[in-house]
């Protein structure tokens, strides 16, 4: 069904009164734009509003709330301005709803989400996607058959594809492992059990106590991708003896002698930490201080060979 003359829509010239945005006050019940367009003016205007600086925002929660407090539209309630979430899209830089009325709602939607049928996700699969592509959040379009599912998403998908889910795990592990290294003062360029230079594309996580063993499997050190499959499921000692078979000697550095340490204490059940190469140099550094004809024992000047 169309609409009567002069309600087109004012962008696009549509005429599809099913495709027309709905106004209680217009003369049909229709307004003059059409949903896509209307959708798109939208999205313009959030992307104005959030590039507004902190400065706007603030002058302009100023002037609408002064005295600190927003109607909740879920709640119908007063609440602070700290109790809402942060939406730069919005006009004020915050939701209609407060934190609790959304954290709810969300629940709400994932506990129906999950109730669906495998039927009824078919079908919103077959109506979303009628091509079988869905847009992966990588920046790529992927078949359906490449996303994880997820029953609370609203189409039952995950929001990544699963090689770029895998690529993400891996880089977050990979930044937590680097930030936990820097704060215990371990060097990520060199290979714990042989000593050897390695670079970002060679370098593994190696877990001190193999995760097939029995033991805390939360301590990693850097590693060569050769010692690393080298080692295996084999503990820290036994595999301290096939590199000193294929090497011919073991470098002693501060990290391996960190990891025999990791190791030992682990063995015997005990809970303790063992001092990190930081805390060595600190103690170092302290004694250099102290006494300044202190001779500073170099990084791998230290290592004895066996």
């Amino acid at each position: 069904m169309r609409v009567r003359p002069g309600r087109e829509c004012r962008v696009c010239g549509e005429s599809v009164r099913a495709l027309m945005m709905r106004h209680r006050r217009g003369l049909d019940g229709h307004d003059t734009i059409c949903r896509s367009c209307h959708r798109v003016q939208c999205r313009v205007r959030a992307a104005a509003r959030r590039s507004r600086s902190a400065e706007q925002v603030k002058q302009v929660r100023q002037a609408r709330y002064p005295d600190g407090r927003k109607r909740c539209s879920g709640c119908r309630q007063d609440r602070a301005l700290d109790e809402f979430y942060t939406n730069p899209g919005q006009l004020d830089g915050l939701n209609s709803r407060c934190a609790d009325c959304n954290s709810a709602g969300v629940r709400r939607s994932h506990a129906k989400n999950r109730q669906r049928s495998e039927n009824a996700l078919k079908a919103i699969l077959a109506s979303r996607y009628p091509d079988g592509l869905r847009k992966c959040r990588g920046g790529h379009d992927a078949p359906l058959e490449a996303f994880g599912r997820n029953a609370q998403a609203p189409d039952g998908l995950r929001d990544y594809c699963r090689t770029c889910h895998t690529e993400r795990e891996v880089a977050r592990k990979a930044k937590r492992h680097l930030s936990a290294w820097e704060a215990a003062g371990i060097d990520p360029t060199y290979c714990y059990l042989d000593g050897r230079e390695i670079g970002p594309d060679d370098r593994h996580a190696d877990h001190v106590v193999p995760v097939v063993l029995v033991g805390d499997h939360q301590h990693v050190l850097p590693a060569c991708i050769r010692c690393n499959l080298s080692k295996g499921a084999r503990p820290l000692p036994e595999a301290l003896q096939a590199i000193a078979a294929r090497d011919g000697m073991i470098v002693y550095s501060d990290e391996l002698r960190y990891a025999l340490q990791l190791d030992q204490l682990q063995r015997l059940g005990l809970d303790v930490e063992p001092e990190t190469p930081a805390a060595l140099a600190r103690w170092l550094r302290e004694e250099a201080e102290i006494d300044p004809d202190w001779e500073r024992v170099e990084r791998w000047g230290s290592g004895a060979a066996m």
